[in-house]
């Protein structure tokens, strides 16, 4: 029998293209794909397993988001798509309300250029190896959200499983998702709530099914057979000792 799990984000940012320096880590709304500038905005999500058992097998893993506005050139083949991220990063305390323009990053925020932004302003602590962030091309997930709002989950795949179980097997691993969508083309960005939504029922939520590992058995030590005749000989070797002290 399967069990199942449910977490929610620790950590979320946007990240903006055209604005490298800005951030929107606790802003009630998250953002991802192009705005009409063809300039890009990316979310990133964070979730801790760590309450999971260590010895679960997982065997689904899900994300579903809530998105609540959608670009005007938004259209039923646009593909969202979610990314390992191979690095840490931050979300501070900045916060641009629901507007997609972003704000300032604060001390600790991650933005376009820099995992961790410090202060003051400009002044980059630890940086992404590349802009945008530092995460696997290929993805964990990614289908076509289609032109309704609501709720949507991303269904399970393998890589997606395999995220999850290698985060729950070394944490220092567990740097989360980056989501995409369109890049390259314009108008096509999306407005999904995040960890600080007001309504717990539109935060993004990650779902899990695993199975608990058997117990490993360790098989009882050995004991080596005892050669009969060595033990005679031995007994016969002894008690000839001690006849000649006698």
């Amino acid at each position: 029998m399967a069990l199942q799990a449910s977490f929610e984000p620790v950590a979320n940012n946007t990240i903006y293209e055209d604005s490298p320096t800005y951030a929107s880590g606790q802003s009630s709304n998250l953002f991802f794909g192009t705005i009409a500038s063809g300039s890009s905005r990316r979310a990133l999500l964070r979730f801790d397993v760590s309450s999971l058992p260590a010895n679960a097998q997982l065997t689904s893993a899900t994300l579903t988001l809530t998105t609540d506005r959608a670009a005007r050139a938004s259209d039923l083949t646009d593909q969202v798509s979610l990314h390992r991220v191979l690095a840490s990063w931050g979300q501070g305390t900045s916060d641009a309300g629901s507007g997609g323009g972003g704000t300032q990053a604060s001390a600790g925020d991650s933005t376009w250029n820099a995992r961790f932004y410090n202060t003051p302003p400009a002044t980059l602590s630890q940086a992404w190896s590349r802009p945008g962030g530092d995460f696997l091309a290929p993805a964990s997930t990614a289908q076509a959200l289609g032109l309704t709002l609501g709720r949507v989950t991303l269904a399970s795949t393998q890589a997606l499983v395999s995220d999850v179980q290698t985060w729950l097997g070394d944490a220092s691993q567990n740097h989360g998702w980056i989501i995409r969508l369109a890049e390259g083309s314009e108008y096509k960005a999306r407005r999904f709530y995040g960890r600080n939504a007001f309504a717990a029922e539109d935060r993004p939520i990650l779902r899990v099914e695993y199975q608990l590992a058997p117990p490993v058995e360790v098989a009882p030590r050995q004991i080596p057979a005892v050669n009969i005749w060595a033990m005679i000989i031995l007994a016969l070797g002894i008690l000839a000792i001690v006849r000649a002290k006698v």
